[in-house]
């Protein structure tokens, strides 16, 4: 006659209820959405512990695309320009002065339009501009996107950039929970810095002054090395703080830069905006990824 076993399974089920129970609270921990970063901010803040935001700015948080046609309506210009002659006028990075075989590429990217621009799947590709216009990419295409970029980068025309949707809204809500925002961008601070400053007033990012700090590029830094070294900077910034703080959260649209972020905050919530990125790489694990700052 066969004895029947039976097992006590109590203790293993309230195994799995409790793994069951962390794995939802950690999915829907306050830090993995926009709201849950400012619902944790004010918890901090009543706690005594000031919170930190480390933010980017071109493509994160500033549309910095009508700077960006505007700088390819310049290099166009200057590239597709006549003298009296008929030949092309050099601009300053020596673009290809034989005009005549470029005149059909130049008709082609003057009907390309902000809209154009803006609506592209990845809005810093320039081939992706030339591909809608029919036109494959040479050395003069490539001239051409440089004086552009030249033009983006000079300190000219960010007078024009505007907010991603909802940051203005999301950043005053970050403040009036007394966080911190830290912006890190890679323009240059001797042709750039002025007119950045007051573009974020314009935007209401930076006030009020004791939340904001502003960290941008000298010469002769790539990007990452001058991202990593700030990103430290403020690393060590929030450990001698004579109050307590915690960097809550960190916004990027680059993804080498957001991984350079989460190495130095591994702790902070991960956000990734987007839709303009010059490098391709893997994200770190659980990024979150956001179009604009709506919530």
């Amino acid at each position: 006659m066969r004895t029947a076993h039976f097992f006590n399974l109590a203790p293993l089920l309230a195994i799995f209820c409790q793994l069951a129970i962390s794995t939802s609270t950690e999915a829907s921990a306050p830090a993995r959405t926009l709201s849950g970063v400012l619902k944790e901010a004010r918890t901090l803040t009543a706690q005594g512990i000031e919170p930190v935001i480390v933010m980017d700015l071109d493509e994160t948080t500033v549309n910095s695309i009508p700077r960006r046609f505007a700088s390819l309506q310049v290099a166009l210009r200057d590239a597709c320009s006549s003298s009296s002659d008929g030949a092309a006028v050099s601009v300053a990075n020596q673009l290809d002065e034989n005009l005549p075989s470029h005149g059909r590429d130049c008709d082609a990217l003057k009907t390309l339009t902000y809209d154009d621009l803006n609506h592209q799947q990845n809005r810093y590709d320039f081939s992706e501009s030339l591909r809608h216009r029919g036109i494959e990419p040479s050395a003069w295409t490539a001239d051409l996107e440089k004086a552009m970029v030249a033009e983006y980068l000079s300190g000219r025309h960010i007078e024009l950039d505007t907010e991603v949707v909802g940051a203005a809204k999301y950043i005053k809500r970050l403040h009036e929970a007394s966080a911190k925002t830290v912006y890190v961008s890679s323009r240059f601070s001797d042709v750039q810095g002025t007119a950045t400053e007051k573009s974020l007033e314009t935007l209401r990012f930076s006030q009020p002054a004791n939340l904001f700090e502003l960290f941008l590029r000298t010469r002769g830094e790539t990007s990452i090395e001058f991202k990593e070294k700030s990103y430290g900077t403020i690393k060590s910034e929030v450990a001698e703080s004579p109050r307590k703080q915690v960097v809550v959260a960190v916004f990027e649209n680059e993804p080498e830069n957001l991984n350079a972020l989460a190495q130095f905050f591994p702790e902070a919530a991960r956000f990734f905006v987007t839709g303009a990125q010059l490098k391709a790489a893997a994200l770190p694990s659980d990024t979150n990824l956001i179009e604009n700052f709506r919530y």
